[in-house]
């Protein structure tokens, strides 16, 4: 049996998906972030440091208006995890 952790990041582009993966891995660079407020994260990615492997997963409501190929390429991606311990949905509390 494994000892790693797992954990799926979903939430609305812009909404601080890959800021958050960064600060769980303390990794700063591990994910790209940026204050534009269109997608930087397209396709689904893994991260692992030491146990912990974060999940950044696209934005949905994406402003280019693809979660259709965000939804099959992210189905796609976790149908290949091996064992998923939970899933943080990132909301962006200042968002009007």
């Amino acid at each position: 049996m494994s000892d790693h952790i797992e954990i799926l990041l979903i939430g609305k582009t812009g909404h601080g998906k890959s800021q958050l993966g960064n600060f769980l891995l303390q990794d700063q660079n591990a994910f790209v972030v940026s204050s534009n407020p269109d997608s930087e994260t397209h396709l689904t990615e893994k991260k692992t440091v030491g146990n912990v492997k974060i999940i950044d997963s696209p934005g949905l409501l994406d402003s280019k208006h693809r979660d259709n190929e965000h939804y099959k390429q992210m189905i796609t991606s976790i149908k290949c995890l091996t064992k998923l311990n939970g899933i943080l949905i990132v909301v962006n509390s200042q968002e009007k």
